[in-house]
């Protein structure tokens, strides 16, 4: 009876542990995929940007709502600009659902142009979804802390 008991434990929590791993697994590439748009922003590559966003991907943002295309006209105006933007991603929390995560992180981004400089600081939260394989962003919220 022991060995019984024994092998069910060990086969429960084996296949939580397993169940464990790819939740955090998903919620790692999920994080990647967060830190990557905000890098292809700093890169002011809208090409780039759009491959980490689902395709009804929605922005709420200083009371705004935005689809991509409007945050790719945005972009494109700050282009005509010498700016640097270095972002700052800190997670605070995540959650996974199936084919759905949202996570919960500090974002500031240091920008500077020419001899100004700035930082912008804001919390924010994005739900995503997984889209043919990949983890894409389908809705991000930032709330501004200046």
């Amino acid at each position: 009876m022991k060995k019984i008991f024994f092998l069910f434990f060990f086969g429960v929590h084996f296949y939580c542990f397993s169940a464990l791993q790819a939740q955090n697994s998903d919620i790692l590439k999920a994080q990647e995929t967060v830190k990557n748009f905000f890098g292809s922003i700093a890169a002011l590559d809208v090409e780039m940007m759009s491959g980490y966003v689902a395709t009804d991907f929605l922005l709420l943002e200083d009371g705004e709502v935005m689809k991509l295309n409007d945050l790719v006209v945005e972009i494109n105006k700050i282009k005509t600009y010498n700016v640097t933007r270095v972002n700052t991603i800190n997670f605070l929390d995540a959650k996974q659902h199936d084919d759905v995560i949202w996570l919960a992180y500090d974002n500031t981004a240091d920008l500077s142009m020419a001899d100004q400089k700035m930082q912008l600081k804001w919390l924010e939260s994005a739900v995503l979804i997984k889209e043919r394989g990949q983890w894409k962003i389908e809705l991000l919220h930032a709330t501004s802390k200046h």
